[in-house]
């Protein structure tokens, strides 16, 4: 269960060559590829921060979600290439 778009989902597209991956369109005009195989790991998420000094991830993304495209307009369709 995500919740993650702001508007209903438009399309989605299973990936042919990776079967957990799926792309999904919205009408919050982004595009979201998703890897539902992934979970969210604490521990490791700590580790990489410390060495990379970066800024923690939110906790409200889902370790899932791998890319976020913003800016199309009224996407209706999603498909792999």
């Amino acid at each position: 269960n995500f919740a993650h778009h702001k508007a209903p989902i438009t399309s989605v597209a299973w990936s042919p060559w990776e079967a957990p991956m799926l792309a999904a369109a919205a009408a919050d005009n982004t595009v979201t590829i998703w890897d539902l195989s992934l979970e969210r790991d604490p521990e490791a998420e700590a580790a990489m921060a410390a060495e990379a000094e970066q800024a923690e991830a939110p906790d409200d993304l889902p370790a899932q979600l791998l890319f976020v495209h913003q800016g199309q307009k009224d996407v209706k369709e999603v498909r792999w290439h």
